[in-house]
């Protein structure tokens, strides 16, 4: 039995491939075509994997989508149900339901054109979330809760998953527009920033704030009763699908200020919002995880709204000392992966997935003649003197760019796509964000720290931080000692790495040896509006984009010289 599991036409498709009971591989489309968070069917991806399986399109038995059109009358129900003062909106937002409805149809009809012997099972969307982080957490007894922006119609389920039973139950909570997501979003787009890409932006610039000024305010706009969560429709429009216009009221406005422009000036306003926004997301993520219904140590966290590491960190402490656990992709990108999974358990069967984020296959290479293009002949090298070369390059002041191996999972650069430099180069933070990423520079950049090294300098509580899920609180030695990684709370966005993880480990160790320092900055391998690299064109021309010092592609040692003299 060959499953694919398809997430296509919303924001991050991907697909994910399981072949005879065996987990193959999981990818997101952007990375494959140079579109950030493409809706296109994932073509390229479904290629890859297949080949990688030598299997072919008509050896697809099922194809596993990841929305459930049954479930639309649910949300259309609700969305007919809460009524705002403005009528216009309210008809919108009910039509925007049909329209999504057809459009679901649409795509439909394109999986069933492609993989004409294939069945076609519709998985609901909440269940391909939850069922993503269960998976990679090795199938235990877990609590689950799911935030995201909005599935068919539910914005936030809450259950549990049984490994005796292998019995997964999910309750939607919450249902359009009563979205966390959404008014996350919203606010993130007032502030000139892109919904569904730049909310983490919006969660740095919150450490910069100071929530006082409008904590009121957010206590008028989305509160917790009686379990859910509650939006008022007077500060925030209700959702119309494929809409992009404002999102907030003229209350809002008024209350506030006017909707910054993009790119316009950044002032205190700003980040006062952004802070007041911040303690309110985490304040209601706290009072949904302690709402009484926890019945065991661990709790998988999935959905959007799973990726505000800041919340997710306070959660952890606070909430879930045992183990809150957050997969490498707990967005949209990866419920592909959970839809393949949940036609296996509807089976029976439970899938081993890697606890590990490298779930991609293999990064094709290039050849020699390929690489002859440039102006000086790139160095094959072993992994050993790999490490060596990568960690003495550091220690120089050289910024590094690295794709090799296995493709990771998610937002976050996890060393295999990765840009990594040492904080202790004078000047290394503007560089990067200025002349490299050129992005904004109160955005803080990410450390690497092996698990044996990570409590020494931070809060870890014992857990591990694999994915970059967690802003951790640093000790005061980690603030004195590294304040290139730390943030303005005294967090940072912790990677550590175990020693399976050999090629991490090896470099973290060596770098150590050469400069007494335990700390790597690592962040994602991709220029301002391109998503994280996946192939090696596109390492080579991000490189010479961004002025990098030198590529690692794959066991290929290419420098400066090599990519930039042409």
């Amino acid at each position: 039995m060959n499953i694919l599991g398809v997430c296509a036409r919303t924001h991050d498709s991907s697909s994910a491939l399981i072949k005879n009971g065996a987990f193959i591989g999981f990818l997101e489309e952007d990375r494959l075509t140079g579109e950030k968070h493409t809706k296109g069917f994932p073509e390229k991806g479904i290629t890859r994997l297949l080949d990688s399986a030598n299997l072919s399109l008509d050896d697809i038995d099922i194809v596993a989508y990841t929305f459930d059109a049954s479930l639309y009358d649910a949300g259309r129900q609700e969305a007919t149900e809460t009524v705002s003062d403005d009528k216009e909106r309210n008809a919108k937002s009910i039509a925007s339901y049909h329209a999504v409805e057809l459009y679901h149809d649409e795509t439909v009809a394109i999986i069933k054109a492609k993989f004409p012997d294939a069945k076609i099972i519709e998985v609901p969307h909440h269940y391909c979330h939850a069922l993503s982080g269960i998976a990679p957490r090795g199938w235990k007894d877990c609590d689950i809760l799911v935030i995201d922006s909005i599935g068919e119609g539910a914005t936030i389920s809450s259950g549990s998953y049984l490994s005796k039973t292998k019995d997964i139950k999910l309750e939607a909570i919450n249902f359009d527009t009563d979205s966390l997501g959404y008014v996350y979003g919203a606010v993130t787009d007032h502030l000139g920033y892109k919904m569904r890409d730049s909310e983490g932006t919006v969660m740095a610039l919150a450490a910069l704030g100071d929530p006082s000024r409008f904590r009121n305010l957010f206590k008028e706009v989305v509160y917790y009763v009686d379990g859910k969560i509650k939006v008022n429709t007077s500060y925030i429009k209700k959702r119309v699908f494929m809409d992009s216009g404002d999102r907030l009221t003229n209350r809002f406005v008024d209350e506030t200020f006017e909707r910054r422009l993009v790119d316009g000036l950044l002032n205190q306003d700003h980040k006062d919002l952004a802070a007041a926004l911040q303690e309110r997301t985490t304040e209601l993520i706290l009072s949904l995880l302690g709402n009484g219904w926890r019945e065991h140590e661990l709790c998988v966290v999935v959905g959007g709204v799973a990726t505000n590491c800041w919340a997710m960190g306070v959660a952890r402490e606070k909430i879930y000392p045992d183990e809150l656990y957050v997969p490498p992709c707990p967005g949209d990108g990866g419920t592909s992966l959970g839809a393949a999974l949940y036609v296996e358990l509807e089976m029976g069967k439970t899938v081993a997935v890697p606890y590990n984020p490298y779930w991609g296959v293999k990064i094709p290479m290039p050849s020699e003649r390929e690489l002859s293009e440039l102006s000086a002949k790139p160095v094959l090298s072993t992994d050993e003197k790999i490490v060596k070369i990568i960690s003495n390059s550091l220690a120089h002041g050289k910024i590094v760019g690295v794709l090799r191996d296995l493709p990771e999972a998610g937002p976050r650069a996890l060393g295999h796509a990765s840009i990594f430099a040492s904080p202790q180069t004078s000047g290394v933070l503007d560089r990067l964000a200025i002349e490299i990423k050129k992005r904004e520079p109160f955005r803080p950049f990410a450390p690497i720290i092996t698990s044996d090294n990570a409590s020494s300098l931070f809060n870890t509580m014992g857990c591990d931080c694999p994915y970059m899920s967690y802003a951790v609180k640093a000790n005061s030695e980690a603030i004195s000692s590294y304040p290139q990684i730390i943030h303005n709370n005294n967090t940072a966005r912790l990677q550590t790495v175990k020693m399976d993880n050999v090629f991490l480990t090896d470099m973290l160790r060596e770098f150590e040896k050469l400069t007494g320092g335990q700390i790597i900055i690592n962040t994602s391998f991709n220029p301002k509006g391109k998503p994280t690299c996946g192939r090696w064109e596109d390492a080579i021309t991000y490189s010479k984009e961004m002025g990098l010092d030198m590529l690692v592609l794959g066991n290929y040692i290419i420098d400066k010289k090599a990519l930039h003299a042409k």
